[in-house]
């Protein structure tokens, strides 16, 4: 009986330590991102979706400073001075959420809150398909806002972009495009 407690704590032990160990692994540098889109524009989509929505979630604890930071405004700057970041990047793709000819873009640092709940929002039963532009096409279709690539997320119907729309409303961090 002792040792089988002895095991059990043993084993605990070796599984906490192991997993505080575990860091999360941000996209930071602009090749790290090339890699990312390459990778992701490779997979099936269940796949492009799992990696998705992990680095859309990864995203949040990363400030995102495009250029010198003049894309936001007042209000966002103090919201943004009350959170804390784990890093700092500029390397991050245009997220933009698709439905026929109406489209939402993700904007840099979203509350991670909204992103919670979108998440959820990004599986196979409410989008269709992904498409992922990198270097030359993405710059020529979004200029200096697609430099580290654009995802679009494709969703099945009206309802699912709308559902999207109601989740990020209220945020600094959407706009319609």
């Amino acid at each position: 009986m002792k040792i089988n407690f002895i095991l059990s704590i043993l084993f605990i032990s070796v599984f906490c330590v192991t997993s505080a160990a575990q860091e999360v692994d941000f996209i930071l540098s602009e090749k790290e991102n090339e890699e990312w889109l390459e990778k992701v524009d490779s997979y099936e989509l269940k796949v492009q979706l799992e990696e998705l929505k992990n680095r859309i979630v990864q995203d949040t604890a990363v400030y995102f400073n495009y250029l010198s930071g003049n894309y936001e405004s007042p209000d966002q700057k103090i919201a943004l001075a009350k959170r804390e970041f784990s890093e700092e990047s500029k390397s991050r793709p245009l997220y933009l959420f698709v439905y026929e000819k109406e489209s939402l873009r993700l904007q840099a640092n979203p509350e991670s809150e909204r992103i919670e709940k979108l998440v959820e929002e990004i599986n196979t039963d409410k989008i269709s398909k992904i498409e992922v532009y990198k270097g030359v096409m993405a710059r020529a279709l979004y200029g200096t806002s697609g430099s580290y690539g654009v995802i679009y997320i494709v969703v099945k119907d009206k309802a699912s972009l709308n559902r999207i729309k109601e989740i990020l409303s209220n945020q600094a961090g959407i706009m319609n495009n």
